[in-house]
């Protein structure tokens, strides 16, 4: 029985060699974050591969493109305009609007029916910079929004290939308050209003559920990714291998465009 099994080892010791010899070897450069660029990768072809989801007819998004603006003859829009469309937004009477325009400088003419429409639109959530930029600037809230809570971030978070593949639910300010980005704080005033409310699963209320879904913050190590950049923010599982993942950052100035790249 020793011989045959002798034989055997014998006979397969290319293989017994090789096998563990190339697994023990990715495994380390797998550690070693060689490989997560590729990986990364892989997973943007993945989603590229999906079938294409139906338009959810809940959302409705209302875009300024280049066109646009040409019609226009001016950027950014004058506070009149921006109110006007504010209004007719209204007339179909959603559960709730979010201006992705930065807007923390009055643009005249009409300035004031923008204040009036923003003190009447309760269901409305601007933006405002929360991160700083790389000159040490941050873009602030509208006043009169940031006065009545009905603010968001619209920071997005880029891997280092400049790629949105994390999307953030919520980060701490300067000053040590906790606000929403622009997608969870409309999500969440939705669900309210429908009977889902997120309920805290921790002290820190960093891992909580909404219906039936469980959302926890990403670990350095979580996915493709080995060593991920820590920041002052949460970030969910389900939203960073979701919504976002493989799609790449355009560089859209927000401030001069009215929209954060996506």
């Amino acid at each position: 029985m020793w011989t045959i099994l002798k034989q055997q080892l014998w006979r397969w010791r290319g293989v017994l060699v090789t096998v563990p010899s190339i697994a023990g070897g990715l495994l380390l450069l797998r550690l070693a974050g060689t490989l997560q660029f590729m990986e990364l990768v892989a997973l943007d072809q993945m989603f590229r591969l999906r079938p294409v989801e139906p338009i959810d007819s809940r959302i409705v998004l209302v875009t300024i493109d280049e066109s646009d603006i040409k019609q226009l003859g001016q950027w950014p829009m004058s506070d009149a305009m921006l109110a006007s469309a504010i209004t007719l937004l209204k007339q179909q009477q959603p559960r709730v609007i979010g201006l992705d325009i930065f807007r923390d400088l009055p643009v005249e003419p009409g300035h004031q029916d923008l204040i009036n429409v923003f003190t009447t639109t309760p269901n409305l959530i601007g933006i405002e910079n929360v991160i700083k930029a790389a000159n040490g600037e941050a873009v602030q809230a509208p006043p009169l929004l940031k006065q009545r809570d009905q603010v968001s971030a619209s920071d997005l978070l880029l891997d280092r290939d400049g790629r949105v593949r994390r999307s953030l639910l919520y980060l701490r300010t300067q000053d040590d308050r906790s606000i929403f980005t622009l997608g969870a704080r409309l999500a969440f005033f939705y669900l309210d209003r429908q009977g889902v409310h997120r309920q805290p699963l921790n002290p820190e209320q960093t891992k909580f559920r909404l219906g039936r879904a469980v959302f926890t913050p990403l670990q350095p190590n979580d996915g493709g990714y080995v060593g991920m950049d820590q920041i002052p923010a949460r970030v969910s599982h389900d939203l960073a291998y979701g919504c976002f993942a493989g799609s790449a950052a355009t560089g859209f100035n927000s401030r001069k465009r009215g929209c954060s790249p996506s």
